[in-house]
């Protein structure tokens, strides 16, 4: 706990350094450094966050997609697919037992979370990445 309380006070840049030091520090720091990403998984937070870097005429940028418009229908990439799990899960490695590799199609099943449809994984992943370049 004390850990964890004297990372969170640490820039967010410096945190992919501090994962480096030991797998104590790097199972600490990787929920710090990503702690807002799981958001992007509710569509309504994802659409108000959006929302509001649109109308913020200081911060948004000159050319923007519509946050009205549907997201693309590309593939849900793997780096984001292990940062969601890891996050909901706790853990990096689905079980070994299985040897199933994690997949958009079967995150639901494996995680035991059935509403984690590969469309929402991939509306999550757009919406973030989206927000991301953005801002």
């Amino acid at each position: 706990e004390l850990l964890h309380e004297i990372l969170s006070h640490i820039p967010k840049s410096s945190l992919p350094s501090i994962r480096l030091l030991n797998h104590t520090f790097e199972a600490i720091a990787f929920p710090l450094l990503f702690r807002n990403m799981l958001n992007w998984l509710d569509y309504n937070t994802s659409h108000a966050a959006i929302l509001a870097l649109a109308h913020d005429a200081f911060e948004r940028p000159s050319v923007m997609w519509s946050p009205w418009a549907s997201e693309p229908e590309g593939p849900v990439r793997d780096g984001w697919l292990g940062v969601v799990w890891r996050l909901q899960m706790g853990t990096g490695l689905v079980r070994e037992g299985r040897g199933e590799k994690l997949t958009p199609e079967n995150y639901a099943r494996l995680s035991g979370r059935e509403e984690m449809s590969e469309k929402r994984l991939r509306v999550a992943q757009n919406r973030y990445l989206m927000h991301r370049s953005y801002s």
